[in-house]
Parts: C-alpha cells; structure tokens; sequence
C-alpha cells in the first residue's frame, strides 16, 4: 500500500476551535513569559504534539516546528519488527487538528541475502496501531487545551 492511501486509514484529526480559546490565559510550558494569545493555535497545538509524543514513544527523531512535524524513534517490538508514529499539525476547518500515523515495519531478506525493514500492511495491525494513534491525539489535545 503505498504511503498516500496509508494516510487517510490512519487520520486521527481532532478539531481545536480557535473561537472558544481563552485570549489571555498564560501558556503552561517553559516559556511562561509568552502568552497563549501571542503564539498562533497551531503553534501551542505543535508543542502539545511534540511533548504527548516524547511522552508516549521512545522519544523524539525528528522534529520541525515549521513543518509542524514530529517523528519518534523507532520502538522494536520484535527482532524482526518494529514502529514508530508520525504526527503532524493540520488544517481542520476553521482550526487545526493532528494527524498521528502509526508506521509498523517487518524486517525481510532481498534477492542477495541482505536484510532491509519494508512497511506492513495497515489491516496486519489496525487495531493496535488506531488504539496508538488515538492515545497520543487525545493527550495531545488535553495538553492544548491545558495551554489555551
């Protein structure tokens, strides 16, 4: 399955609405000098993203705050198997929302002997993966909320 049919199986979008955000609340990180009010939703909803993965993962790889971008380390579940998540701030409507990818690999043996990691299919791990997903979306949202 190739990686643009992947994405939306695996969209765990969750819709922030700028309207209902408290214009003068204090940020809740270590920036607490800088108000809520002056970084953009997507921002606070970047830094949320970035700490619920750190949190829920082997740590971060990855990570650009102008892409609004966040890749973990990959988690080894089996000699020959592994995962790690992909997330990302997004467009929603009127807000902005996350998506979280969960991406399994198995390691396999090419034609000359060699081991490489290629993706497993989404249904090989769906249930697990969706459960992942949604976990790491939702405390991303509590920790905007938090922010906001």
């Amino acid at each position: 399955m190739n990686r643009g049919a992947r994405w939306p199986l695996a969209v765990a979008a969750l819709c922030l609405a700028l309207g209902g955000a408290c214009a003068g609340a204090p940020a809740a990180s270590e920036e607490g000098a800088q108000s809520a009010s002056t970084r953009s939703a997507a921002e606070v909803l970047y830094e949320a993203l970035h700490e619920s993965v750190e949190a829920n993962s082997p740590g971060v790889d990855v990570s650009s705050q102008e892409q609004l971008l966040v890749v973990s380390h990959y988690e080894t579940l089996t000699e020959a198997r592994r995962r790690r998540l992909v997330a990302r701030v997004v467009p929603v409507g009127r807000g902005v929302g996350v998506r979280v990818v969960a991406e399994y690999q198995r390691r396999i043996d090419d034609e000359e002997g060699a081991q490489r990691w290629e993706p497993e299919a989404r249904e090989q791990h769906a249930e697990e993966a969706q459960r992942w997903e949604l976990a790491v979306a939702r405390e991303a949202e509590r920790r905007f909320h938090r922010r906001r």
